[in-house]
Formats: C-alpha cells, structure tokens, sequence
C-alpha cells in the first residue's frame, strides 16, 4: 500500500521532468548585435552561447557546440604566457584571429553551420572545435 506522501511524490514527478524539459530548451536572448572584447566580428552583448578559457596552455573545453547566430567567447587565464585563437572556416581558410595577449576576452559569432577548428599560433599543441549547428 502506498503511503500519502508516496502518492504525493508520485504526483510531482511528471511536472519536476516537464519542468527540466522546459529549462533545457530555453535558450536565452539570441538577438546579433555590437561585438565586445577585442571586437572581432559583430556579435550581440548579451551572454556568448559558449566559453573556453586558455589556461594551462590549452583550451578548456576544447569542443563545443552551438546554433548560427550565437557566439562563442574566449577567455584568458594564462598569465603570464601569451596565446592567441586563430579560426577556420569548414575549408580551412582562416576567419579570424585574436590579438596575441596574457589576458582578456575575444569573441566571435558563428553566423552558419559547420565545423570550425581552432588553434593557438604560439603554441601548435593548443586546438579545439566549435560545432556550429543550424
């Protein structure tokens, strides 16, 4: 037999899944607008869909995914060791590249899908994928 308060959890574990279901798909402002940080491409102000910091002279993450139109950030944290990101379209000619600095943040808004890779021209053992869906 079932206790009242077992009825009762029973009760509330289908609007608890509803209501992560509900969280996982909201996705925030995604309105392009003015870059920030060292001003790579335009970019909106609100919160990058993804972030990777540099330190310990490596991306981390190294992979991440997100939808066209969201931008990605990249965050410096290993002072006093400079690096920089150089981007790749899918054919593996270059975007974009950061400036070369200890510290500070760059951004860059991926506007189609696709596998972009990245890597550091100070350091070749430094690289990461962002996976750009529609």
């Amino acid at each position: 037999m079932m206790s009242a308060m077992s009825r009762r959890l029973r009760a509330l574990v289908p609007l608890a899944v509803l209501g992560l279901a509900a969280a996982a798909c909201s996705g925030g402002n995604n309105v392009p607008v003015n870059s920030t940080g060292f001003g790579a491409n335009a970019a909106y102000t609100g919160p990058p869909a993804a972030t990777v910091t540099l330190k310990y002279s490596s991306f981390e993450p190294s992979i991440v995914a997100i939808h066209a139109g969201r931008s990605v950030q990249w965050v410096w944290q290993d002072a006093p060791i400079a690096h920089n990101v150089r981007l790749a379209g899918p054919s593996g000619v270059v975007l974009a590249q950061s400036p070369t600095v200890t510290t500070g943040t760059w951004s860059y808004t991926f506007t189609r899908p696709g596998t972009y890779p990245y890597v550091s021209t100070v350091d070749a053992k430094m690289g990461g994928t962002v996976v750009v869906s529609p």
